[in-house]
C-alpha cells in the first residue's frame, strides 16, 4: 500500500471511529444497605456492584466549566449485583443523563453521573424510594495531570486507586445519600472500533483504547 492511499485508509478509520460506543463500566464493593423492599432490598454487603453503560463519542454537550456531558444511552444502563440483583433506569424517566468528563476543573480530572454537565446528580432508578426513585450516584476525581482533554475516546483505559483524591459511589433516596453504599474500587472506559475501521486496517477483533497513565 502505497503512502497516499495508507493515509488515506488511515483518515477513513478514524472518520469511521469518530462515532463509536463507548462502554463504560464502574465498579464497587457493597458496604451497607438500608433499603427492605426488592429488588435493591436483596443486596447484601460484600456484593460486589457495577454501573454499566453506552455513550456515543459524537453525543455531547460541554458545561459551564471544563467539563464536557456525553450523553447516556438510557435503554443500555444497568446497576448489576454479583448476588444476582439487576436494575435499570427509571421508566418513568425521559433523559437527559450523562457522563460527564472533567480536564483541569481547576486543577482536578474526573467523571461523574449527571443529569447536567457541570455538577453531580443522581441517575433514577426503575424502584420507588421515600422521596421519588433511588437515584444511582457516581463521581470521581483524580489529580491534574491524568487526563489530557475532555474527548471520551482518549480517556479509555482502566481506573483505579491511583492518582485517586475523591470518590463516591452508591444509591440515594432523595436527600439521603448512601441508604445502599459502595465504596469506588475501579472503572474502565473501552471504545469500541466500527468493523469497517477495522477491517480497513487489517485489525479485526482489536479493540481500540489506551492505558492511562
Amino acid at each position: 500500500m502505497n503512502r497516499t492511499l495508507a493515509l488515506a485508509v488511515v483518515a477513513a478509520a478514524t472518520t469511521a471511529a469518530s462515532a463509536d460506543p463507548v462502554l463504560v463500566e464502574i465498579n464497587g464493593v457493597v458496604w451497607g444497605n438500608n433499603i427492605n423492599p426488592g429488588p435493591l432490598g436483596d443486596v447484601n454487603p460484600g456484593e460486589t456492584g457495577t454501573i454499566s453503560f453506552t455513550v456515543d463519542t459524537t453525543n455531547f454537550i460541554n458545561g459551564s466549566f471544563p467539563t464536557r456531558g456525553y450523553a447516556i444511552d438510557l435503554a443500555s444502563f444497568s446497576l448489576d449485583f454479583s448476588g444476582g440483583t439487576s436494575i435499570g433506569i427509571s421508566p418513568g424517566f425521559a433523559g437527559p443523563a450523562y457522563f460527564v468528563v472533567r480536564n483541569n476543573d481547576p486543577a482536578a480530572d474526573g467523571f461523574f453521573l449527571s443529569q447536567g454537565p457541570d455538577f453531580p446528580s443522581d441517575i433514577p432508578l426503575a424502584q420507588a424510594g421515600v422521596f421519588g426513585d433511588f437515584g444511582a450516584r457516581f463521581n470521581v476525581s483524580y489529580t491534574g495531570d491524568t487526563l489530557d482533554s475532555l474527548d471520551i475516546a482518549d480517556a479509555a483505559g482502566t481506573y483505579d486507586f491511583t492518582g485517586l483524591t475523591v470518590f463516591g459511589m452508591g444509591v440515594n433516596d432523595g436527600p439521603f445519600e448512601d441508604v445502599l453504599g459502595m465504596d469506588f474500587s475501579s472503572m474502565t472506559i473501552t471504545v469500541i472500533p466500527a468493523p469497517s475501521a477495522l477491517a480497513m486496517l487489517g485489525l479485526g477483533g482489536l479493540v481500540a483504547g489506551r492505558r492511562r497513565r
